[in-house]
């Protein structure tokens, strides 16, 4: 839109999450919030706070901005929020209060007279990593800018940086010494660059890991307080002795193992687990992944070399020592699993000894857990990909995935599944998928299909064609591998619709009465009356255990029901809109519902609905 191209307008400024451009513009024109901003302007804001590809391209075609300078904020994946490629937990990441270079907030200022404070001054993707404390370009550390209780929502970062000028101008003048980046800094910045720093005992953890083993190791050998109350240098000086701690692997844990015993004064055998505290449950808890087992390796080194007990073979990653047998309790230490689960696992892998109780063969259980990749916990088994637990459910659904429980065999009421199952599935998903920069015209990523377009019970047809090669896919670049598969809406459509055709139905079909056929369809008894005719067909039926007749309808008309026409309650989640606007927002667009005569129903045809669904 040219109003956004004026030389008046704010301009995005390098490595600018998009929530802070779009309140900068909402700021400068004088909005309330940016939610009203986005609102006027057709955007989803909420989308653009979950960083959703479709809203992001959205506000790149209306700032003319390109999207690939919009995607370094946070995005939604499953339960962590991905930033340039790395995964951080949301308590990783400044989500209220805001933190900012003084000398950069000066510069942008000043490059921008004729822009208020709160218009000129961006909010960038370093400000919101908590690890990061300082700017490496003007070598001065972040300073906090406040926690206001802003009227639009937590990302309106404008109505904060109204009030920083003065502040910046103080901090500036008050800092005489250059700021030097921390071990911390250069690690996650080089990673968010794709600079990786090789570590040998963090080469296998994803960054949301990393930084949580950096503080527990850090908050272990500085004796720190919780890391939840420390200010962002405190919290950015912990984390990077707990990352020198492990650079310098057994060697380094060791040094500190030996410095707190001598500190205690201990006398006689101690056990590691006395001298590490909280840092030692917390791998325990990790004790079945093997991406943490270089971590256990090291701590179980360091602590046999430096504590003077003849018991520290049996800690946490070695507490079978070299016995084939060993009881479901000690097995469960070594895996992480309760003693229940432990027993399920035992019996699948025929690991159960058969002379002694319920005592385990261990090097068959370890084999069988180790297969293809080892298991993990289905909740947690998408996340490598961009799948979330939903997702990954739907799969499970559908035949396409197969835990090895059930979801009544452990303990916790949760599955485990292979992890290499999961990637051979994503790898056949992408198999025959074509490289795309961006999303094609009339295309949508297999998310939004499946969450915004075809209903649950056709979700599994739409992967089963993609996996036989019947539709077109595509894959989005820079994107991980489930929220980059592309699929050409129009097309699933047509399939979908030649899969449940206008039949009358056939011998085989099953017969439901009005309550159940009702509830198939999602519609009330009434609307269901009002609909026999126009779109329904009933027959009566003699019911066998009571041998009177009934009106009955087929099944497959509830599915041809559901496959033409979507009723306005279905319809207003998928538009994120409130029921009482559906009608008159799709009026504007040409788009009208059934003509009813006087029945209280609303109901689309789903082919009017297309274009709009899909977008």
């Amino acid at each position: 839109m040219m109003l956004f191209q004026r030389a008046d307008m704010p301009r995005h400024v390098p490595f600018e999450i998009c929530t802070s451009l779009v309140s900068r513009f909402a700021a400068h024109m004088r909005y309330e919030s940016s939610k009203q901003f986005c609102s006027d302007y057709g955007q989803d804001f909420d989308g653009l706070c979950r960083g959703e590809d479709g809203a992001i391209r959205d506000l790149s075609a209306l700032l003319c901005v390109d999207v690939e300078l919009l995607a370094h904020g946070p995005a939604m994946v499953g339960g962590l929020v991905s930033i340039d490629g790395q995964l951080f937990a949301p308590r990783q990441l400044e989500r209220h209060g805001l933190w900012y270079c003084p000398e950069c907030a000066l510069e942008q200022v000043e490059a921008s007279p004729h822009l208020g404070a709160d218009a000129a001054i961006a909010v960038t993707r370093d400000y919101i990593v908590s690890a990061i404390g300082g700017c490496f370009r003007h070598r001065r550390p972040f300073i906090y800018a406040g926690r206001a209780q802003w009227r639009g929502a937590a990302h309106d970062t404008a109505m904060v940086m109204v009030d920083v000028v003065k502040q910046a101008r103080r901090a500036v003048d008050a800092v005489a010494q250059a700021w030097a980046p921390s071990s911390i800094d250069l690690f996650v910045a080089g990673s968010l660059n794709g600079k990786v720093d090789d570590i040998p005992l963090l080469r296998d953890l994803n960054m949301h890991q990393v930084l949580s083993l950096c503080g527990l190791f850090g908050k272990w050998a500085m004796d720190a307080d919780e890391l939840r109350v420390l200010g962002r240098q405190q919290l950015n000086e912990v984390l990077s002795t707990g990352l020198d701690v492990l650079r310098d692997e057994a060697e380094g844990i060791g040094r500190v193992l030996q410095r707190q015993f001598d500190d205690r004064e201990v006398k006689g055998p101690v056990a590691a687990s006395t001298m590490m505290g909280s840092l030692w449950d917390a791998l325990w808890a990790v004790a079945g992944d093997p991406a943490h087992r270089p971590v256990r390796d090291a701590v179980v080194t360091a602590a046999t070399l430096v504590l003077p007990s003849r018991n520290q073979a049996t800690m946490f990653n070695q507490p079978i020592g070299e016995r084939a047998l060993a009881s479901p309790a000690r097995v469960g230490a070594e895996f992480g699993l309760g003693k229940r689960t432990v027993r399920v696992f035992a019996r699948m892998a025929s690991a159960l000894h058969e002379d002694i109780g319920d005592w385990i063969n261990v090097p068959i259980f370890r084999a069988w857990w180790e297969d293809d990749d080892g298991l993990i916990l289905l909740k947690d088994s998408g996340q490598p990909y961009g799948a979330n637990l939903k997702t990954t459910n739907r799969l499970v659904k559908h035949g396409l995935l197969t835990p090895v429980t059930s979801h009544s065999s452990d303990e916790r009421g949760v599955a485990y599944i292979r992890r290499g199952q999961y990637q051979r599935l994503m790898q056949d998903l992408l198999a025959n998928a074509v490289p795309c920069p961006s999303v094609p015209d009339g295309a949508a990523t297999l998310f939004e299909l499946t969450s915004r377009v075809v209903r649950n019970d056709q979700a599994g047809q739409v992967y089963r064609m993609i996996l036989r090669n019947e539709i077109w896919t595509g894959s989005l670049q820079g994107q991980l591998m489930y929220p980059s598969i592309l699929v050409d809406v129009a097309e699933v459509q047509k399939k979908l619709r030649s899969a449940v055709p206008w039949a009358v139905g056939n011998g085989n079909d099953e017969w439901l009465l009005a309550p159940e056929f009702a509830k198939a369809c999602g519609i009330g008894s009434d609307a269901l009356h009002a609909l026999t005719g126009p779109i329904f067909t009933c027959e009566r039926r003699t019911q066998p255990a009571s041998g009177l007749k009934r009106k009955h309808y087929r099944r497959s008309d509830a599915d041809r029901f559901h496959q033409q026409y979507i009723t306005l309650n279905s319809l207003a989640p998928l538009l994120r809109m409130q029921r009482r606007h559906v009608v008159s927002r799709l009026a504007e667009r040409g788009v009208h519902p059934l003509d009813m005569q006087s029945e209280k129903i609303t109901i689309f045809e789903r082919d009017h609905l297309m274009e709009i669904l899909s977008q």
